[in-house]
């Protein structure tokens, strides 16, 4: 496995084979450049393994494909019912209603007292 001395300091960085030929960079890097004395923020760390090959792309479960169903099922229905409304039932005219006289209720006095007009 792979391992990796990163001195903080000097922001070196420095990669080995092993675990022992990195602590013996450490070593090395400490006696030539910090005159014996450890510095701060260093560290010696694994490296991750190389990167695992991509695995097959996964299959999407059922509820995509659920869901379109259902939304075209919806769209039928719908379609289905503004084709044939259902029929409403017959009723029979009411009576005839008054024809309005829109100034014989703003001046009750006048809309009683006008005659009709006179015909050609």
């Amino acid at each position: 496995m792979p391992y990796e001395y990163w001195c903080g300091v000097c922001r070196t960085v420095s990669e080995h084979a092993s675990e022992a030929e990195a602590a013996a960079e450490r070593g090395a890097h400490i006696a030539a450049v910090h005159h014996g004395r450890r510095p701060d923020r260093e560290r010696l760390q694994a490296l991750p393994s190389a990167p695992s090959p991509p695995s097959a792309p996964r299959r999407p479960g059922p509820g995509p494909a659920l869901a379109l169903v259902a939304v075209i099922l919806a769209a039928l229905i719908a379609w289905a019912l503004h084709l044939d409304p259902p029929a409403a039932p017959h009723t029979p005219p009411g009576p005839a209603l008054p024809t309005p006289q829109p100034w014989a209720s703003l001046f009750p006095s006048i809309g009683a007292t006008t005659p009709p007009h006179p015909g050609p």
